[in-house]
């Protein structure tokens, strides 16, 4: 139907508002859209790369802590460890903890061994002085006379005595049973079987 002519044509009814929002509800539009780009990949790389970053320096710093905290001093197993010189303290776990026949035989022998190196500073015995021991019995192997009056005297566990003093007492012989002893102010004693006291140092 055509408008009549000098008439207006009829306006269509406004829209209800609320019912419009129901059936379109209103459309949000992407950050692309709102003019804000969306982060690129880099950008994302970089950003996890941070968080990674930041957790391993805080993983770093409670390590740092837990290592420097002072750790608790743990009391002594026993009152033998709470002595200084290690020598006193040895001996006082002897005592503690007598060592077996096999342990105190080695330990004899060893002091054996040792006996007479304390002479001299450069030769000084690493022996503690509760293993030492203060004579020993051996026999003459062998006897050098050197110029003057002076004797060599090998013994037969293979230690090598000088008689500290020229002197024609005490004649010794191979096959003879000898103490070595000690005497005062860190010298030594060689007993002869005829019981004369002649003044030595060892040699080796």
């Amino acid at each position: 139907m055509k408008p009549l002519p000098g008439n207006a044509a009829p306006r269509p009814p406004a829209p209800n508002a609320a019912l419009t929002a129901r059936i379109a509800p209103p459309l949000r539009l992407p950050a692309v859209a709102a003019g804000i780009p969306p982060p690129s990949r880099a950008a994302r790389t970089i950003a996890g790369a941070g968080r990674l970053l930041l957790w391993t320096l805080g993983t770093l710093s409670v390590a740092a802590v837990a290592t420097h905290a002072p750790a608790a001093e743990a009391p002594p197993t026993h009152a033998c460890a709470e002595v200084v010189r290690s020598a006193e303290r040895l001996a006082c776990f002897d005592r503690a903890f007598p060592p077996g026949a096999a342990a105190r035989q080695a330990a004899a022998a060893m002091a054996v061994d040792d006996f007479g190196k304390d002479r001299e500073g450069a030769t000084a015995s690493a022996t503690p002085r509760t293993l030492r021991v203060g004579q020993f019995q051996a026999r003459v192997a062998r006897v050098t006379h050197g110029t003057g009056g002076g004797r060599t005297v090998d013994l037969d566990n293979g230690q090598v005595w000088e008689l500290s003093e020229a002197t024609q007492r005490g004649p010794l012989a191979p096959g003879d049973a000898v103490v070595v002893r000690r005497a005062a102010m860190g010298s030594y004693l060689l007993v002869t079987p005829a019981g004369v006291p002649l003044r030595v140092r060892r040699l080796r």
